[in-house]
């Protein structure tokens, strides 16, 4: 089954669905990491990033601990 959990709308979209469908080929599960993927998709499109590539600026704001993330 390589049948994707979420839908991606964010620029990214077609990087990240590659990336899952590869690492369900290769036989991981891979539907946290697609869980946790759906939240960066959800914050490059409320942050308008319009280009399909990682910047700093994209790395440092993901990177800032939300209220719900414990320190780990």
């Amino acid at each position: 089954m390589n049948q994707l959990l979420y839908q991606y709308e964010s620029v990214f979209a077609p990087y990240i669905e590659g990336l899952i469908r590869q690492k369900k080929a290769d036989g991981f599960i891979y539907d946290y990491e697609a869980y946790i993927l759906k939240f960066f998709d959800r914050f490059c499109l409320e942050n308008g990033y319009d280009e399909p590539l990682i910047t700093r600026d994209i790395i440092m704001k993901w990177s800032i601990q939300r209220k719900t993330e414990g320190i780990n």
